[in-house]
């Protein structure tokens, strides 16, 4: 336990499987008192938290702002770090994808981090200063022909962030974007039929978690990792179109 954290309350909206799951445990372990926002418990996992007096769930839909807002009462009038986890993933590449995941990465990915950025940010204003953060993805750094709707959406949180960092850093507020590579989620697993490893420089839910937790407590506005798939995205966006394509392996 770190008497960093002590009496300190983090919450994580997203965070009933997964990457925010795994946010939950880490801060559990190091002392911080932490409450999770989701639509259902998720896994076992999260389950088994429920008995920690440290723990507090509530049932809440990220597009649904009223919901966040009386959970986050519930949980604190002072809430020192935020994060906005949920996120909705669909493979398909725009062009032939339906239109209910269109929708639903729209308002998880983008409204549900404006939704939870909008209402900590009452939260933290009435306590005179606080930590938002957001989880983007490394997509969100990679144009290139035909993205997906996820890729757009993602981007979108990055100018969450920096909408809220430039307009509230004068009122004690603080905002770190963090942009990960692949991250082994159930999510990854079940779009790559249980075998996400031939993704390049993937890492395990709880490493992703540890890197960010420590990134965090240095103060970076921009947390991106693994620095290799990061130098791999920046290659390719400065490559020719015809080879981005042939790279990405887009036939038209």
């Amino acid at each position: 336990m770190s008497e960093t954290y002590k009496n300190k309350n983090i919450l994580i909206v997203g965070g009933s499987n997964g990457l925010g799951l795994a946010l939950a445990k880490a801060y559990l372990n190091k002392g911080a008192k932490v409450g999770v926002i989701a639509r259902t418990l998720g896994s076992e996992g999260m389950e088994s938290l429920l008995t920690n007096i440290n723990f507090k769930f509530y049932k809440a839909d990220v597009q649904n702002i009223n919901e966040i807002q009386t959970a986050m009462k519930d949980f604190s009038d002072r809430i020192e770090m935020i994060f906005a986890v949920a996120g909705f993933y669909a493979s398909r590449r725009d062009q032939i994808i339906n239109l209910d995941e269109i929708n639903q990465m729209i308002q998880v990915n983008f409204f549900g981090t404006y939704n939870t950025f909008l209402s900590g940010r009452d939260v933290m204003l009435a306590a005179r200063g606080g930590h938002l953060v957001a989880i983007s993805s490394m997509t969100a750094l990679l144009y290139y022909p035909k993205a997906t709707v996820y890729s757009a959406t993602k981007r979108g949180v990055l100018n969450i962030c920096e909408i809220f960092r430039n307009g509230y850093r004068d009122h004690n507020i603080r905002v770190t974007e963090v942009i990960p590579g692949y991250i082994d989620t159930k999510r990854l697993q079940f779009l790559n039929s249980q075998n996400p490893s031939p993704r390049p420089f993937i890492l395990s839910v709880e490493e992703a978690a540890t890197k960010i937790i420590n990134e965090l407590e240095t103060g970076k506005e921009r947390i991106i990792f693994p620095w290799q798939m990061y130098l791999l995205v920046r290659l390719i966006s400065i490559l020719p179109l015809f080879l981005q394509k042939t790279i990405l392996g887009i036939k038209n």
